[in-house]
């Protein structure tokens, strides 16, 4: 009886932890998707190293304790919403150029879902705090943004092989002046009024207005 009660012991141990349900998992998942759109705001607002796990939880109004649960630091938070939006840009970036046509409607519309985006905070995030994480982090997301600056870098490419864009146009400067505005005016447009995409769309027709072939 001993040996039997020691292997059903070890068996036990052995045994893998027992998955939630689909309806738990839901649960968990917004509750996830919750916490990293309120530490994503603490850090844009208060800076990632002035941000605390007590601020991110008394923005949703639960104990620390509880987020723990679910992030075990403000690292990990930072990471995941990080390589989340890294992800979701490129991916929205490729579905448009999949779809063809001209270029200067592949930039409208990448520009408009990056300004639009309701993960303005973790471009915000991506950009200036990513450096805190551990070195090998921060190359696969140093490898992300250099994935999206290419995706970029194409759209350019497909505008001068249409004849859409000026003559002098650099395809590399192209890129790198589209990332940067698109950052900057995705960190100032949530803190402006009616920061609607008829207002992205302005920066939008600003940037092309110095690229289009005249």
């Amino acid at each position: 009886m001993a040996a039997k009660a020691a292997a059903a012991k070890r068996n036990d141990r052995a045994a893998p932890p027992r998955q939630p349900s689909p309806h738990v998992k839901q649960k968990q998942d917004r509750r996830r998707s919750a916490i990293l759109d309120a530490a994503a705001g603490v850090f844009a607002e208060r800076g990632y190293f002035n941000a605390t796990m007590k601020d991110i939880a008394d923005r949703l109004g639960m104990r620390p304790a509880s987020l723990y649960h679910y992030y075990p630091s403000k690292e990990a938070a930072l990471e995941e919403m990080c390589r989340l939006s890294g992800v979701e840009f490129c991916e929205r970036l490729r579905a448009i150029i999949a779809k063809g046509g001209p270029a200067v409607a592949m930039v409208r519309a990448g520009m408009l879902g990056h300004l639009t985006s309701d993960r303005r905070a973790y471009v915000e995030n991506f950009v200036f705090s990513r450096r805190n994480l551990p070195a090998g982090v921060v190359k696969e997301l140093n490898t992300l943004a250099r994935a999206y600056r290419q995706l970029w870098k194409k759209i350019f490419i497909h505008g001068v092989e249409r004849g859409e864009w000026r003559a002098d146009l650099d395809v590399d400067v192209a890129a790198d002046a589209v990332l940067a505005l698109c950052n900057s005016a995705a960190t100032t447009l949530p803190r402006r009024k009616n920061a609607d995409e008829g207002a992205a769309l302005k920066w939008v027709e600003l940037f092309l207005q110095g690229t289009r072939k005249r």
